[in-house]
């Protein structure tokens, strides 16, 4: 008997460390529970998809990437903590990935995905705090939900989507919760409201926004709250809806509130179906900033406060309304009314359609910032060229004026323009933009009332630029300049020997015989540039340092991996052989460029991996990293990561690093130009 219950015991054992593999895009199926009884625990020591159960209040450590399919905990506070740069990534294919009691995060990134039926993407009974990360959370119902408790967002990146159900919200502060807003971005979208807060008992139901950008999408309201007031202080603010783009409720026995709406400043457009700006029963008060209301405003509204007071127009149709077209009505709030806008000072007229004219881009030739535009003042010309970086990724650069357009590379123009005296620009969705003829996408805009920035993309290719050198007869072949013999061949022209042949011309050879200098690959590289020198010595020391990101382009705004800096040092030092073949990283295959350089950086206590079985080579390194590095390379068995390293950067330059005016830290990424400076510096 007792060695039947041992085998069952294995069994079980067995079948609770079989790994959670992804089922289904990405998805994770639930499997068992992962009791975790530890406060701290750390991402490295997760185990792939699988399901976390909290027995007390838990620190998350992301000292690592990490995918996992849930978390569990009702009754208990979870707080994530990123010590990095990682990413915690979350999917569950039929439940809520992510249920605690208070929740706080503290910077990272964040992606949860909740499938299923009535799913949340998170759910807490208690404050969730989102601080200084990046989190994205959907689920089949809402995407962000704090029950009888707050949610508060600063600086901050948050999108939010909840699904197409009934109630359905992208942040919801349910049962006397509320929402603050400060200095973030952050979208969302649900069927019924993007961003809803209730009130009860006399607690909560706020939605305050301080400052940021916040784009609220609902497929009945935008932004919604019941029994309590929705408090717009900065920002910018757009918000849609199908019924409205902002509405307060009240409760309808009188208990907890009447709903209410205030704006204080920021720049808020509203769009509804039924009206933009709607409050039941409590005041709507604008007392500050930029109000556009398509849709109409529906209330109690109060602009007494508003100090000067401010300039108003109205009209009965959408904003595209021509001017003429607009009357100032009273009351505002008379439901007739489509359109408002209240803003501070005089409401000028708009410009509606702006053509912008520039010269294409042709290989061989330089950039011509020269731009002319009838409908509008120019104010700045930029032209950019894409860089393809080491992952595949397209990185814009701006192009030198020397510099010149080659085929097959893409091109960027950046034109900034200011509307003429007593205009304002019309909005994104109505105003009419065309480079050379061509109409850009909306998309392709930065626009504000006094200000609009084009972003307009080109490809250059040989079929546009090689016919007008290869076609163009007339002047080649004009038989009046090749038939005309006398002045062709009159002798004193073509026989004046001595100032073809002067010898001093000829045979200047000092200059002509010298050796060539080095010729510089690189087109982001120039000779201007303070780490010229630098570059050009990695490209052509022996072993090479560095060959570029291709034969082109070094890329010396890239910020520098833990595998580039690796190879770098390894290579500048002569490519010593490792004394080991023994690599413990799992992420540092013997076939990548990076494999000897990580081995032996590592037996030579340079560096060492993220954890004992990663390097994470893709990973951006500081300023502090790269000069510790170097100075463990050239001072065996020292750390000098406490500062002994900075200060052997700098001590023959004043306390530069090598003579760089970069701070040496921990947060300054370092880029790739500063690493082959420093090299340059410390070996030359």
């Amino acid at each position: 008997m007792k060695k039947k219950r041992v085998l069952i015991s294995l069994l079980l054992a067995l079948v609770l460390t079989v790994s959670l593999l992804p089922v289904s895009a990405g998805a994770y199926e639930f499997q068992y529970w992962t009791e975790i009884k530890d406060s701290t625990i750390y991402a490295h020591d997760l185990k792939e998809g699988a399901s976390l159960s909290l027995k007390q209040d838990t620190t998350l450590i992301l000292d690592a990437d990490v995918s996992l399919c849930r978390i569990s905990g009702s009754e208990y506070a979870l707080t994530i903590k990123d010590s990095g740069g990682h990413k915690l990534t979350m999917s569950d294919e039929d439940g809520t990935c992510l249920g605690t009691g208070a929740l706080r995060i503290e910077g990272g990134t964040l992606e949860i995905t909740s499938d299923g039926t009535n799913t949340f993407g998170i759910h807490a009974g208690g404050d969730i705090s989102i601080l200084d990360a990046t989190v994205t959370a959907s689920g089949s119902y809402t995407g962000i939900l704090a029950l009888s408790s707050d949610i508060y967002i600063k600086n901050s990146t948050v999108t939010a989507t909840g699904g197409y159900a009934t109630g359905a919200n992208g942040i919801g502060a349910a049962q006397g919760g509320s929402v603050l807003i400060e200095n973030s971005t952050v979208t969302a979208k649900a069927a019924q409201n993007g961003i809803s807060a209730v009130r009860i008992d006399g607690k909560g139901g706020d939605v305050t926004i301080k400052s940021g950008t916040v784009n609220a999408y609902g497929g009945m309201d935008g932004i919604k709250s019941s029994y309590g007031v929705i408090d717009i202080q900065g920002g910018t603010v757009k918000t849609e809806g199908g019924h409205y783009g902002l509405a307060a409720f009240p409760d309808i026995h009188d208990n907890y509130g009447d709903g209410e709406i205030r704006i204080r400043g920021g720049d808020v457009t509203a769009t509804g179906t039924t009206n933009a700006i709607y409050s039941q029963k409590g005041p709507i008060t604008i007392s500050d900033g930029a109000v556009t209301a398509c849709g109409g405003i529906n209330g109690n509204l109060d602009i007494s406060g508003y100090s000067p007071a401010p300039a108003i127009s109205t009209g009965t149709n959408s904003p595209g309304t021509d001017a003429a077209d607009w009357d100032e009505v009273t009351p505002l709030t008379d439901t007739a009314i489509r359109f408002v806008s209240i803003r501070p000072g005089v409401v000028l007229p708009t410009t509606a359609s702006v053509s912008v004219t520039l010269t294409a881009p042709e290989a061989g030739a330089n950039p011509d910032d020269s731009v002319s535009c009838a409908d509008a003042t120019v104010t700045g010309m930029t032209w950019y060229r894409g860089i393809l970086t080491e992952r595949g990724i397209t990185e814009w650069e701006i192009m030198p004026a020397t510099s010149t357009f080659r085929a097959g590379k893409s091109y960027m123009a950046v034109i900034q323009l200011a509307p003429e005296s007593g205009y304002v620009f019309a909005g994104k969705d109505t105003i009419s933009v065309t480079v050379n003829g061509e109409k850009l996408d909306p998309k392709s805009l930065d626009l504000t009332d006094d200000a609009m920035t084009i972003y307009k993309e080109f490809s250059v290719t040989e079929a546009q630029t090689e016919p007008p050198e290869q076609t163009d007869p007339p002047e080649q072949t004009e038989p009046p300049e090749q038939t005309d013999p006398p002045e062709q061949t009159e002798p004193p022209e073509q026989t004046d020997p001595p100032e073809q042949s002067e010898p001093p011309e000829q045979i200047e050879s000092p200059e002509q015989s010298e050796p060539p200098a080095p010729t510089n690959p690189f087109v982001d590289v120039l000779e201007s540039d303070s780490f010229y020198d630098a570059v050009l010595w990695a490209y052509y020391a022996e072993p090479q340092v560095t060959n570029g990101m291709d034969p082109t382009h070094f890329g010396p705004s890239l910020t520098v991996t833990r595998g580039q800096c690796a190879a770098f040092l390894w290579r500048a030092m002569g490519c010593p052989e490792p004394k080991s073949t023994n690599n413990p990283f799992v992420d540092v295959p013997a076939d990548q460029y990076y494999y000897k350089p990580v081995l032996w950086a590592v037996e030579n206590g340079i560096t060492k991996g993220v954890d004992a079985t990663h390097f994470n080579p893709d990973d951006t390194l500081s300023t502090q990293h790269i000069v510790t590095f170097l100075y463990r390379t050239l001072n065996p068995g020292q750390d000098g990561w406490d500062g002994a390293a900075a200060a052997w950067a700098g001590q023959s330059y004043g306390g530069r690093p090598f003579g760089v005016a970069i701070a040496v830290d921990n947060v300054t990424p370092c880029p790739r130009w500063c690493v082959v400076q420093f090299l340059y510096q410390a070996l030359k």
